[in-house]
């Protein structure tokens, strides 16, 4: 560059001969910010990356200090004054070498019109070639403006834009609508459509949005429309660039039926530990169109609920067990933990010890306290358990065994469970094996109670 003061060429900012401070033109490196800069002009094959049959200059910036280089802006070249050129090979070139041809009397007629044609024909194929060229110079001449159209021509060139069916849309919340309907995309080339080329717009995209959902044959782009929360909006589709906008469709999503009342009825609400209980739940208005709730506890320490409100207690104390709907409707009630009880669940094992065919069919009574035995029982430290047990053979003259014993629930019962064993013994009384014993073992088994 030219010092603006006494015009001497550098690439400093400040004049090495006069001192005077330099505003570069370029600026200063991109990495290092030093001003220290050189530049070069080159010629280029490619704008934007595509080949071009033009020649373009660009210019090349390298900081002198750190090595940076990059690249200015492209710029197409002046455009060649072509008819200067043919002229030139008119009288130069061809014309007066058929007349020195004409004149030499030294070769022979063949070789003269050999030499000429040969001329000619040379000739004609520069001026063909310099045409083409002066044509690739002034498609150019806009500059940046016809490489941006070039670049922009990379992606296909949409005409139209139209779906089958623009009629109101009516969709729920959460719930998307898919229909028949399609978008058809109608170009001026035949370039293939990429789904890219294609952006789909909601005027209010809080209420509802469209968005592709398949190809179909001939530019045909299936799509979907989903609501977001109760509303209006218009949803369409346009070309990359923006020029070219389809018709709007209308959308409607109506406000949800919501949850207006929420009531709770539990089977129980004093449990034991290792106890579970039932909960009934009504929602009001039956038609509410979402009736998912969420079930919390107040403290899992001593009870927890699942997502069907079933309550199952842990530990001692008392827990409040809520059920809250999303537009947040809620119900609760009071659960309350006896830790001095915990449920048993109770399994009964029966073995025979004897090898006497005695009895075809039995029936067995098993008994705790005076009646017959439950799958579990809520104990605690300290309980008397009256086991009784009687096993009759079903026959003409029936054969009874019975066997009885007495438990106290210890500590270490609750916690691990426990186990009560009897022997029974049912004597024959008549036939083949009169006087011999069917010999039973009965275990009362009690565990604690799991979720």
């Amino acid at each position: 560059m030219k010092c603006p003061n006494c015009g001497a060429e550098t690439n400093a900012a400040v004049c090495e001969y006069c001192g005077t401070q330099i505003n570069n033109p370029q600026g200063c490196c991109k990495r290092c910010g030093s001003p220290n800069l050189s530049f070069r002009r080159e010629n280029q094959g490619e704008i934007n990356g595509k080949k071009s049959k033009q020649i373009v200059r660009r210019t090349v910036g390298v900081c002198n200090d750190c090595g940076y280089t990059w690249f200015e802006e492209d710029t197409p070249p002046k455009k060649r004054k072509t008819w200067l050129w043919v002229l030139g090979w008119i009288f130069i070139f061809p014309l007066p070498l058929t007349i020195l041809m004409v004149k030499n009397k030294k070769l022979k007629l063949w070789a003269k019109i050999l030499i000429i044609a040969a001329a000619w024909g040379l000739y004609l194929l520069i001026v063909l070639t310099g045409n083409r060229e002066s044509a690739a110079v002034d498609t150019g001449k806009q500059g940046d403006k016809s490489i941006a159209i070039e670049a922009d021509q990379s992606k296909t060139d949409i005409k139209e834009l139209s779906f089958s069916n623009d009629d109101t849309v009516t969709v729920k919340v959460g719930q998307k609508y898919t229909g028949y309907n399609y978008l058809s995309v109608t170009t001026n080339s035949r370039k293939t459509l990429n789904i890219e080329d294609i952006v789909w717009c909601s005027t209010n995209p809080d209420v509802a949005i469209i968005s592709f959902s398949k190809k179909g044959l001939n530019n045909l782009l299936y799509f979907e429309i989903e609501g977001i929360s109760g509303g209006e909006a218009e949803v369409y589709a346009k070309s990359w660039d923006g020029r070219v906008e389809s018709e709007h469709i209308k959308v409607i999503v109506p406000n949800p039926i919501g949850i207006e009342t929420i009531v709770l009825t539990p089977e129980k609400t004093e449990l034991c530990l290792n106890e579970k209980t039932k909960t009934v739940l009504e929602i009001f208005p039956n038609n509410a169109e979402d009736k998912t709730v969420s079930w919390i506890s107040s403290d899992e320490s001593v009870a927890v609920v699942d997502d069907k409100g079933m309550v199952f207690a842990i530990g001692e104390g008392t827990a409040t067990i809520t059920a809250k709907s999303k537009n947040n409707v809620a119900a609760s009630f009071e659960i309350t933990v006896d830790g001095n009880k915990r449920l048993m669940n109770l399994r009964i094992q029966r073995v025979r010890q004897d090898d006497y065919n005695i009895g075809d069919e039995w029936s067995y009574l098993h008994e705790i306290n005076g009646e017959k035995t439950v799958s579990s029982y809520a104990l605690s430290q300290g309980d008397k358990l009256l086991i009784h047990v009687k096993y009759t053979e079903s026959d003409d003259n029936p054969d009874i065994g019975e066997a009885s014993t007495t438990y106290i629930v210890k500590e270490e019962d609750i916690k691990n469970g426990f186990t009560i064993s009897l022997e029974v013994y049912v004597r024959e009384n008549g036939g083949k094996n009169s006087g011999k014993n069917a010999h039973f073992i009965v275990k009362y088994i009690f565990a604690p109670a799991s979720r």
